[in-house]
């Protein structure tokens, strides 16, 4: 360890006339530090907690630092803090020093600082490197008690910060070197003290809280190299990996440790040295053949010799270490520090923490072989443990192999669980828990479990997309879970941390119960007395207490997730504190409030779960089971359904397709780059297990300056597709990006430079380059849905247009038509052109004018349809439409099976199948493809406010208050988007007034009625709304009026439920005369 140099301190003026004390040291390359929240550059230069970052950054680089305004050397008398000042205290340095071109450091709060001035100056900043920092503050990171938190550091601050003895400063010492030794705490505290005074401290953490540079960082095009500690306590570790994700060009490296100044000691810091001098091309340490596995070995021989006489030490080193020298020599450095610190053998578990979880960042990559496994490819990531796919190298066997990087704390106790946990589930043969294969604990190398590999996804996932769950779905996995837990209860095995996270739901259904990591084995000790073991969120209060548990801490898990599933949120939430008092201390909302359907049986079995005291829940997960199984009011005929059903519980790939970019230079190509994307959508949405985001949600996104990935996390889609159109004359240059939403990455990148009539055969190429990506494989049925219909490019073209104005609106209608027409003169076999003249027509006739013209121009139309594409499902859809308005009700339903026999997942099948159901009286078929449809595109809000009204008319109040409540979260966030869209509006004013809110439904109404005031179908949903609020006589006035103009389904308004109340009155038996 070489001294420190001297270092040079000098002096430059901001802007504002603020004087800024600066210091470099070292020679090479500059390197520019920012100022971050209190520094002293004389006081820090010799300190226990910084002087080994200045002697490290210095050794290559002339290093250069500066205090920030009010504080260290720097002018105290400040009245501005604002991020502008900041960086203009940085320029000011950067002119000082004469530098050209740089990278640039940005520790804790100097990260937003680096940011913004890197996009002012990109041309001087080479790279960034961002460590324990963010890109938004504290008042803008979305989390509990923010305000709070924020409004006591700063009481604190001003109360305490310039007293003699350390206890306010404490508070902060321990947020920012929790694990620090007693001289690098004391210097600390007396850091606080002499950096600056307590307004000053105060004014600067405040303004820090207030930044935020997201959008700025999201369009920053340097290389940016991202650290952060996993259990850093004053910048949390989410707010490090955010920055990175928001970062186009950044790479992002977690760190094992909990300080946010790394210490010399901690091996953390020689990570973070490793990859900061990697990404500035420096040259590794005098000691290259030092690797992770030779950190790991060095933590072994340090941990055995470091509690023993220091002759025993040399003797140990000399008999076994003679020829090592680069060993030896590490192995002394550390036995040296930790005498002077007063650190523990724990420090040699933290060596092999670091340099595994190095190790497996860095050096377990795709083709690896490990213990006779090849490694294939990363599946999950989580704090105890890293989780590949990998192939057994003899019996060429897939299987998830767990490894263990992280050694936190006592490594040999986390060595022991981890095979504990092995051999608890080996022990453990059952369908419904995880097959182990192997367990190796080699103590040379990192130890792995070898376990079955699943596809599907877990229940978190299936939680997060499709909750709440059907009852009988949730029945089904309820089963399964116990099963299993039987079988572990009854061999001495309870699992202690049952959550969503832990359980698997394979695409065939079967439920796997995963991660015995910490799980109670009969007469095991591995757990220390009064620990606190499991997951905050799902504890049982036994263990959130620290206490004994046994099986009924499991059940007790298992009541917290059932009702998760059956309400689709959790039961107890908040941060860690705040959730432990909960669970000890108060009940969750009655799942009965949140899930109205809900048999009464049901209600009680969870609350008898949710027991405090384990002596009033169900004894036995045995008994539970029985319950189930035996006394639950349901058939069997319902429970073998589910059992049997071969339709995937889960879809474990996701996409979104982003509307196209027009590069046209008129900017007239919009209809093509909506429609080339919506044909896209439409094939993929033909391939079962893919999870396709529908037209509506991804298209709100048009146009808006939103990162690719954020994008991708608000449709909850893995990948997401864009691209761009550029139409010249006949040619057309299409462009496609697909974009892993998990890293950002490129999954593929085409360009496709044809002529217009090759569009065709370039969705088709975009598609299947999707599916080979995606790794699907397609039976011939899905194969030929994926081919296009061709057409002359021109009759293409004006296809697409109509499609664009496929609204309830008349004129859009009337122009649909119109475009419609001209693509089947200029290509008179194109079937896709006239099932959409069909529907044009037909949605008039429906909405509009119900004309002899109309009526017969969607039967011709659908006709054609079916002749030219018999196999076309939208064909038969068009056809069954159109015999419906004719009152064929059952020739239509002919027509929609056939439809939903060649494509089940076609949306306007369901839709329209139900509405024909409804207006053919079959309620329970409306019922059957209302609910089809809301699952097959949740963001749609026509499907659940039609099952408002149908379960009116049935007389279901739980139904009915479930549905509105759905429809009006789907038409808020629709009607925020599209603020005129009159028929949202009725629905949304009709959800309003059945839950007795009149002004809201009433405002509502009136916006629908000036979006368009002679739409048939605006004045007769506002009639229905005005029933439910026992307005008789002005529901009469309205229906009068859309009988006026031209609305004529006598049939639909003599089933319509809301109109219960108007069937014996004389004006209403009078107004279904003349329709």
């Amino acid at each position: 360890m070489s001294a420190l140099e001297e270092q040079e301190i000098r002096f430059c003026t901001s802007q504002d006339g603020v004087r800024i004390a600066l210091a470099k040291a070292g020679s090479g390359r500059p390197l520019v530090k920012t100022a971050n929240w209190l520094s002293h550059l004389e006081f820090d230069w010799n300190s226990p907690v910084w002087s080994h970052w200045m002697r490290e950054l210095s050794r290559d680089h002339t290093f250069i630092r500066y205090d920030a305004r009010g504080c260290g050397l720097s002018d105290w008398n400040i009245q501005d803090y604002s991020l502008d000042a900041l960086v203009q205290d940085l320029e000011a340095v950067v002119d000082a020093m004469g530098l050209e071109r740089f990278p640039l450091l940005g520790i804790s709060q100097g990260g937003p600082i680096a940011i913004a001035y890197a996009k002012l100056h990109p041309e001087k900043v080479s790279q960034l490197i961002l460590y324990g920092t963010y890109a938004k503050g504290l008042l803008h990171r979305n989390m509990p008690a923010a305000e709070q938190e924020s409004e006591l550091l700063l009481h604190l601050i001003r109360v305490g910060w310039g007293k003699e003895h350390a206890a306010f400063r404490q508070v902060f010492t321990s947020l920012f070197l929790p694990e620090g030794t007693p001289e690098q705490i004391q210097h600390f505290n007396e850091l606080q003290r002499v950096s600056s005074t307590p307004e000053n401290a105060a004014r600067m953490i405040d303004a820090f809280h207030n930044l935020n540079v997201e959008a700025i960082a999201s369009k920053l095009h340097i290389p940016a190299l991202v650290l952060h500690a996993r259990g850093d306590l004053r910048i949390p570790f989410e707010a490090g990996k955010e920055l990175a994700s928001i970062l186009p060009e950044a790479r992002f490296v977690p760190l094992e440790g909990r300080n946010h100044i790394l210490t010399e000691t901690e091996p953390a810091w020689k990570i973070f040295l490793h990859h900061v001098r990697e990404f500035l091309g420096v040259k590794e340490s005098e000691d290259p053949s030092i690797t992770p596995e030779r950190w790991i070995e060095i933590g072994n021989v340090f941990e055995q010799i470091v509690e023993l006489p220091q002759q025993e030490r040399d003797a140990f080193l000399a008999k076994n270490y003679a020829n090592d020298l680069v060993l030896r020599k590490e192995v002394e450095s550390l036995v040296a520090r930790a005498d002077k610190t007063g650190l523990s053998s724990k420090l040699g578990g933290v060596i092999q923490q670091s340099a595994a979880s190095w190790l497996s960042a860095a050096e377990i990559q795709p083709g690896h072989v490990l213990g006779g496994y090849t490694i294939l490819e990363k599946i999950n990531e989580g704090g105890m443990a890293i989780v590949f796919k990998a192939r057994h190298l003899k019996l060429g066997r897939t299987v998830a192999l767990k490894l263990l990087p992280n050694f936190a704390g006592n490594l040999q106790m986390n060595r022991q669980r981890f095979v504990q946990e092995a051999k608890a589930a080996a022990a453990l043969d059952h369908p419904n828990i995880c097959t182990i294969y192997e367990i190796n604990d080699e103590q040379t190398g990192l130890p792995f479990i070898s376990m079955a590999y699943y596809q599907g996804e877990t229940l978190r996932q299936v939680i997060h997309k499709d909750a709440p769950l059907p009852l009988l779905l949730v029945a089904d996995y309820a089963l399964q879970i116990l099963d299993g837990l039987t079988h572990a209860h009854e061999h001495g095995v309870v699992h202690r941390d049952i959550k969503p996270e832990n359980i698997f739901i394979t695409t065939q259904r079967r439920v796997k119960i995963l991660d015995f990591g910490i799980a109670k084995v009969a007469e095991s000790t591995l757990t220390e007395p009064g620990a606190v073991m499991g997951t905050f969120a799902y504890m049982s209060p036994e263990q959130a207490s620290a206490q004994q548990v046994d099986a009924r801490s499991d059940l007790f898990s298992l009541g917290l997730i059932l009702y998760e599933m059956l309400s689709g949120r959790q039961p107890f939430s908040g941060p860690p504190y705040a959730l432990l008092m909960a669970i000890q201390n108060t009940d969750p909302p009655p799942i009965a409030s949140l899930r109205p359907d809900l048999p009464e049986s049901w209600v009680q079995m969870i609350e008898k779960l949710l027991q405090k005291d384990p002596a009033n829940r169900f004894q036995s997960s045995a008994e539970l089971l029985h319950l189930l199984r035996n006394d639950m009011p349901w058939s069997e005929k319902d429970l073998a359904a589910i059992q049997k059903s071969s339709t995937p519980a889960t879809q474990f790939r996701s996409i979104a397709v982003l509307p196209f970019s027009d590069m046209s230079q008129e900017k007239d190509q919009d209809f093509f780059c909506e429609g080339m994307a919506e044909e896209i959508i439409n094939a993929l949405a033909k391939i079962p297990d893919l999870k396709v985001s529908s037209r509506v949600s991804s298209f709100q996104f048009k146009n808006q300056a939103i990162d690719i990935r954020e994008i991708g996390k608000r449709l909850d889609a893995g990948l997401v597709l864009e691209g761009s159109v550029r139409k010249s004359g006949d040619r057309v240059r299409i462009t496609a990006q697909l974009i892993n939403i998990a890293d950002g990455y490129h999954v593929l990148s085409e360009r496709y430079d044809r002529e217009l009539r090759d569009v065709f055969e370039i969705q088709e190429e975009i598609a299947h380059a999707i599916v080979s990506a995606l790794s699907v494989t397609l039976s011939p049925v899905q194969e030929k849905a994926l081919k296009k219909q061709r057409a002359n490019p021109q009759a293409y073209e004006f296809y697409l247009r109509g499609k664009a104005f496929m609204t309830e609106r008349r004129k859009s209608l009337e122009y649909a038509v119109e475009m419609y027409q001209k693509a089947i003169e200029l290509d008179p076999q194109y079937a896709p052109a006239y099932a959409g003249l069909a529907d044009a027509l037909s949605h008039l006739s429906y909405y509009w004018s119900r004309s002899e013209t109309n009526l017969r121009g969607a039967d011709e139309a659908s006709r054609k349809a079916l002749e030219l594409a018999p196999d076309l499902a939208e064909a038969h859809v068009s056809r069954a439409y159109a015999l419906s308005l004719e009152q064929k009700y059952e020739k239509a339903k002919e027509e929609f099976e056939i439809a939903l026999k060649i494509d089940p997942l076609l949306f306007d099948a369901h839709y329209l199948y139900a509405r024909v159901c409804w207006a053919a009286a079959d309620v329970e078929g409306a019922v059957l493809h209302f609910e089809r449809a809301v699952q097959l595109r949740p963001d749609d809000y026509r499907a659940p406010a039609l099952l408002t009204g149908i379960y009116r008319g049935l007389k279901n109040p739980e139904r009915v208050r479930y549905w509105t409540n759905r429809s009006l979260e789907v038409l808020k966030t629709w009607v925020e988007l599209h603020p005129d869209d009159g028929r949202a509006l009725y629905l949304g004013a009709g959800c309003f007034a059945e839950l007795n809110d009149k002004k809201k439904a009433l405002e509502w109404a009136e916006k629908a009625i000036v979006a368009d005031p002679e739409d048939s179908a605006t004045l007769y949903n506002l009639a229905c709304m005005h029933v439910n609020m026992g307005e008789l006589e002005t529901a009469l006035d309205l229906l009068e009026k859309a009988v006026e103009v031209g609305y004529s389904h006598r049939q639909w308004m003599e089933n319509d439920g809301d109109l219960v109340p108007l069937r014996d009155n004389a004006r209403f038996q009078s107004l279904l005369r003349r329709i």
